[in-house]
């Protein structure tokens, strides 16, 4: 009896570990643009895992890592299972504690390595995956197989047979005329379709799919109305090309700013269920606009004259605090990788610093200043003009439209998070740790490696920084600030400040010695408004 019990046993768990073996990463996609809403309600990077065995197989509690010295970094925290024969889909990118059904941890788009532990941290499978293609995946061809092609129709938790795939892309449709403001009755233009290539195109704000928009068999376009078009190139045996915008703005309003446009599906903005600009039905406390949201778009930013200065595809996410349901919306616009490889806005939207390099822009209301918006602006300017060796958030007014709607004007500015940091200082995210006030979370801006002096070792940047509880254990901070960095005020803490401590908050003050430090007091505290009122970060 005890034999035949150890008989059973030993069976059970080598047929439990040979099915836990079998496990194999199918399709991988960190560049899902808009095609497939996450748990989070964002467009996050996923992995698909099928199972061959005829036994579903539990991977709660199970790990995923990019690292194959640290398998254990992000563990499957929901229960999930591969069943029998079957697929299974884990999210990423968006993990946070609204969000925990994503796993926590980025997919990379530079390409990289995957690998997945069961609970015990011993290694099931791995994948060596490479660059990501927009609004593609990397595949096997056949579901298990060895053969690993870029798949142009996606299919996430679904058999990867009958899917298209190919190892070369199309290059992207060639426009002969720019985005631009019109003052003529009717602005024409042509959009050459090479040989045996399918042309696509929307005026809706979405990406052409071979199964959403229309197809133009001439490529030749006109409009008499402010419109926004995108097209795409389609052929057997290649990848979808990029997608194209063109807007074309009938000037109308007697516009003497430079104008911003972006365009987007029309659901993504102000849908009920995935909408930005509106209540909506899925955030909290019940309105879609306080959520962190990111959805695609097209920046397209023009003179004042209407000329085209720059174009690029890239994410826009609400921002601000009890002001987020304040008109004209305030958003950021954000580079990432994602978009076809470009993780930064390569222009110099700010005549006063012409060097950065951009992630983020901030699109800007004035926040409670929404009848004058100009205050802060004009307060950091004055500053910026003083003399005083400080930091400040660069401005640029604009007027902006949405898929072509006229939404009026607005204050594009520098950020003032971590990515004002990386323009203005060259700081990338992995060096800094942020704080940052908002409705729902607190985020923390800190150096985090080797200080160049002792004068220099920790930032926090905002208008108003107001720590959460953390503790300073030295005496004094001093912070170092010039004209390329953080706004009117900042705030410093110690380099060995505890997670459980209350930061130290203090002005900035030009020293007698040195016009460039301020220091700062070691103890005094100021209670967080977020705890009680929404306040937004200027």
């Amino acid at each position: 009896m005890k034999f035949t019990l150890l008989s059973l046993i030993i069976t059970f768990a080598v047929s439990a570990s040979a099915q836990t073996a079998s496990l194999q990463i199918n399709e991988i996609c960190p560049s899902n643009i808009d095609q497939w809403v996450d748990p989070s309600f964002n467009y996050g990077g996923w992995v698909e895992l099928y199972n061959p065995t005829s036994t579903t197989v539990d991977i709660t509690g199970w790990y995923l890592s990019d690292k194959k010295e640290k398998l254990q970094k992000a563990k499957v925290t929901q229960t999930t299972s591969v069943p029998a024969k079957g697929f299974t889909t884990l999210w990423f990118d968006h993990y946070s504690k609204w969000s925990t059904q994503t796993i926590d941890m980025k997919l990379d788009c530079d390409g990289g390595k995957l690998y997945l532990s069961d609970a015990q941290g011993n290694l099931v499978t791995s994948l060596e995956y490479p660059e990501a293609v927009s609004r593609c995946s990397w595949a096997r061809t056949r579901d298990g197989g060895d053969a690993w092609n870029y798949c142009a129709n996606p299919s996430p938790g679904k058999t990867n047979a009958g899917r298209k795939y190919a190892s070369k892309r199309l290059e992207a449709p060639e426009i002969d005329t720019p985005s631009q403001v019109f003052s003529s009755t009717r602005i024409s233009w042509k959009v050459t379709i090479p040989r045996g290539c399918t042309l696509r195109y929307t005026t809706d704000g979405s990406a052409p799919t071979e199964g959403n928009g229309h197809r133009s068999q001439t490529g030749s376009f006109s409009t008499t109305v402010t419109r926004t078009y995108r097209f795409r190139l389609f052929r057997d045996g290649y990848l979808p090309s990029p997608v194209v915008t063109r807007t074309f703005i009938r000037n109308e309003l007697d516009i003497d700013l430079p104008i911003l446009s972006i365009t987007g599906t029309q659901a993504n903005f102000y849908g009920d269920s995935l909408g930005i600009f509106v209540k909506g039905v899925n955030g909290r406390p019940g309105c879609n606009w306080n959520m962190d949201w990111e959805r695609p778009s097209v920046f397209e930013y023009f003179t004042a004259d209407g000329e085209l200065l720059f174009a690029q595809e890239a994410g826009i996410e609400r921002c601000g605090g009890s002001t987020r349901a304040v008109l004209p919306a305030s958003f950021k616009i954000k580079a990432n990788k994602r978009y076809e490889g470009e993780g930064h806005l390569l222009y110099p939207f700010f005549e006063e610093k012409p060097y950065l390099k951009h992630k983020t822009v901030l699109i800007r209301n004035g926040g409670d200043d929404n009848d004058c918006r100009i205050k802060d602006v004009v307060l950091q300017q004055i500053v910026s003009t003083s003399g005083i060796d400080i930091d400040y958030q660069a401005y640029q007014p604009v007027a902006h439209f949405v898929n072509g709607v006229w939404k009026g004007a607005i204050n594009m500015r520098e950020p003032n998070n971590k990515h004002f940091v990386y323009s203005n200082y060259g700081y990338d995210e992995d060096e800094i740790r942020f704080r940052l006030c908002s409705p729902f979370r607190s985020r923390q801006l800190t150096r985090t490696s080797t200080a160049p002096s002792a004068t220099s070792s920790i930032w926090t940047s905002s208008a108003t920084i107001w720590p959460s509880s953390s503790t300073c254990a030295t005496g004094t901070g001093r912070i170092t600030t010039s004209r390329r960095g953080a706004p009117v005020a900042l705030a410093a803490v110690s380099a060995s400040c505890s997670s459980t401590s209350t930061a130290s908050i203090g002005q900035v003050r030009p020293s007698p010695t040195s016009p460039k430090s301020a220091s700062i007091p070691s103890t005094a505290s100021m209670a967080n408004p977020c705890s009680t009122s929404p306040r937004r970060l200027r």
